[in-house]
């Protein structure tokens, strides 16, 4: 049964599911409060995850799971525990049992009502009610989760938790006018009314598990009428059957009985996504209140496991191990095609294709936005990599939906500016007139091409790279889980240098410090490309290599630099060769120059001898093997010129002519010949 057949059969059940990776950890974007328990939901999920595990949000499920791992000595806890009361031994060997990854077991047990439960029983031994636990099928790192052979679910029923765990469980007692929460929410009225503008973009008609969620989230709040209030107004705008004022405060005062299980803020997660924009009609939704107070002006707030378990680790990914939603910097020297470079990722994300190797989650929308080239220019390119590309209409209709440009050229526009007092600050109207233009498309990434026209100018240096990197921060804000790339260029003494870390740009160190990611492109030279990957470079067709380094990178293991080989508007990422393929390169290398360097020495000692033979001089027409040598159009190394000598000689080319008593008569000044008896010759039969 496939991961995706698992969770809808979980499902049936009633329980409550989200995606996981090999790491145990929720897939980006489906943390625990995600979880759900819709058919359909599911089946998009896995859709778009086919290879995600499974794993089940516990509390939502009426469950709560024993868990013993052996790497921290669980098994023997284990063992104390059932010889202290057998009764738990039985308990355990009643219910449902998992095999987990790492050799340990997961024990099954239906959660009572109203009760918390501690989080272990000791070494190795821990409770899961709060969080979640990975499920068959999933794969993980250390081998695969599997239902225990005759203990599976089909084979017997989910026994009540045994008294063992309750034991020291914190009973929560409750009255019709009791609110058993631990703590409530205190908020200041702002909240309240953000809470209000963020119903009014959401349906009431959601998925009820949804529905249910604004419940238990606005339930948390102190002023619990006020939230009551509110969330009833909402709720029975509902066109469903049953969404009556009456049913409603029946469900709330259930709810009201029950552990949280999400937090308000889920309100505002439910919103974005329904409308990305809604914070920009906040203000004329709430009569005037601001759209978002200074936290310095709410109260400090304690963290909570509704918050913590929610979190993601990092933010959407929209190519994995390369880019993700938060500010990047590219650098790279002028005339590398970094902007084409970008524009052929783009065709690739709009399409949802992988972007030098790496997959893509999810096809996504790119802006660019530009101040060096134009429109057409832009145009021009994309046409030539889509030809390059061989796109059919279909693709090509889908690219036009996902690309676009905004060409500020001429323009002075800028993301920050010089207040009043001289400070460097955001450029507000220019970003929300930015942000007013892109939402209708809801773009995923947006590019800004090159960063020094963008800036308040390089005099100011970091104050300026600051400014720009607030700038994107305000950007990613107001457009919830968008990549900012900012293009800019490598400083001039780093360029020579071929510099790859993430101080390669020009001017100061705000914006890698301050961005996310860092990447640079240097050209390659094509005997560098050739030891790295292995392919040579046809430069007399203009081919080019680019290699592009990753020295920074938050969110994930620093991947090994990439090497594109671009022939045109043509890119291809190539792989890199393993050490021993390496060693063997430098070798084939080393022996091709020496061959190289040989063939010169011969070329120059062919031509010092034709030029010898109209000489006046009789030892430069009738030259000794030592004289050949060190003719002054000779090149190369003393040891390459007698070896090349001796290959000319072999091969026929020149001769070492032998001279007899009678043969010297026939010389000139002969006695300028010494008493040698043999001299080179072009021609091996000349006398």
């Amino acid at each position: 049964m496939t991961a995706h057949d698992q969770a809808q059969a979980y499902a049936a059940k009633g329980w409550h599911v989200l995606p996981v990776g090999k790491n145990k950890a929720p897939v980006a974007g489906y943390g625990l409060n995600s979880s759900t328990n819709d058919p359909e939901t599911i089946k998009t999920i896995w859709h778009k995850h086919p290879d995600a595990g499974v794993a089940i949000s516990c509390a939502a499920s009426g469950l709560v799971v024993l868990d013993c791992d052996p790497r921290n000595n669980g098994i023997e806890t284990l063992k104390q525990l059932c010889a202290d009361d057998p009764s738990f031994a039985q308990a355990l060997a009643s219910t449902p049992q998992v095999d987990t990854q790492g050799g340990g077991k997961h024990f099954y047990f239906v959660a009572e009502v109203n009760t918390e439960y501690p989080s272990k029983l000791g070494p190795g031994l821990d409770v899961k009610h709060r969080g979640y636990v990975v499920a068959p099928p999933s794969q993980g790192q250390l081998g695969q989760y599997q239902w225990t052979a005759g203990k599976s679910l089909q084979e017997m029923p989910i026994a009540a938790a045994p008294s063992r765990i309750t034991m020291g469980k914190q009973r929560l007692i409750s009255s019709p006018r009791t609110k058993i929460r631990a703590a409530t929410i205190i908020m200041p009225d702002e909240t309240y009314d953000e809470l209000e503008a963020a119903l009014a973009v959401i349906p009431p008609e959601i998925e009820y598990e949804d529905w249910l969620k604004v419940l238990y989230g606005m339930s948390r709040l102190r002023l619990t009428e006020k939230a009551r209030e509110i969330a009833r107004a909402w709720s029975v705008r509902s066109h469903k059957p049953g969404h009556t004022a009456e049913a409603f405060d029946a469900k709330w005062a259930s709810v009201m009985k029950e552990p949280a299980q999400t937090s308000y803020e889920t309100v505002f997660y439910l919103a974005k996504r329904f409308d990305r924009a809604w914070r920009d009609d906040c203000t004329t939704s709430v009569g005037g209140v601001p759209k978002r107070e200074s936290p310095l002006l709410q109260p400090i707030r304690h963290f909570s496991d509704d918050e913590t378990n929610a979190a993601e680790l990092q933010p959407r990914v929209l190519v994995e191990n390369y880019l993700y939603a938060d500010l990047r910097n590219l650098i790279a020297a002028g005339g590398v095609g970094k902007t084409t470079m970008l524009l052929h990722e783009a065709v690739c994300g709009a399409l949802g294709r992988p972007i030098w190797g790496n997959r893509v989650p999810a096809a996504f929308t790119t802006v660019f936005v530009t101040k060096e080239d134009s429109r057409e220019i832009f145009a021009g390119r994309l046409r030539e990599l889509m030809r390059e590309m061989a796109l059919t209409d279909d693709e090509r209709s889908t690219v036009y939906a996902r690309v676009f440009v905004v060409d500020l050229a001429g323009m002075s526009y800028k993301l920050a500016h010089l207040t009043a007092g001289g400070q460097v600050a955001p450029h507000e109207e220019n970003l929300n007139a930015l942000i007013n233009h892109c939402l209708p498309i809801a773009p995923d990434r947006i590019v800004f091409d090159p960063l020094v026209s963008f800036t308040v100018g390089e005099g100011h240096v970091n104050d300026a790279e600051q400014g720009v990197v607030e700038a994107a921060r305000y950007l990613m804000r107001r457009i919830p889980d968008v990549a900012i790339d900012i293009v800019h260029h490598t400083g001039k003494a780093n360029a020579r240098l071929g510099a790859m870390d993430q101080y390669a740009g020009r001017n100061g160190s705000a914006l890698p410090d301050g961005s996310r990611m860092v990447a640079v492109v240097i050209k390659c030279s094509s005997e560098n490309f050739y030891s790295e990957t292995g392919y040579s470079l046809d430069e007399t067709a203009s081919e080019t290599g680019l290699r592009v380094g990753f020295p920074k990178m938050s969110y994930a293991a620093q991947p090994p630099d990439l090497f594109i080989r671009r022939l045109g508007f043509f890119f291809e990422v190539v792989p890199t060769v393993t050490q021993e393929q390496r060693a063997e390169i430098q070798m084939i290398r080393r022996v091709a120059d020496m061959h190289e360097t040989l063939e010169a020495t011969k070329t120059s000692i062919m031509k010092a001898m034709h030029l010898a033979r109209s000489s006046l001089d009789p030892l430069d027409r009738y030259p000794s093997r030592s004289r050949v040598i060190e003719f002054a159009v000779v090149v190369g190394k003393k040891v390459n010129r007698n070896k090349a000598l001796d290959e000319l000689i072999k091969d026929g080319l020149l001769g070492e002519v032998a001279l007899g008593s009678d043969e010297l008569l026939a010389f000139p000044n002969k006695s300028v010949l010494s008493s040698r008896r043999s001299y080179i010759s072009i021609e091996a039969d000349e006398t």
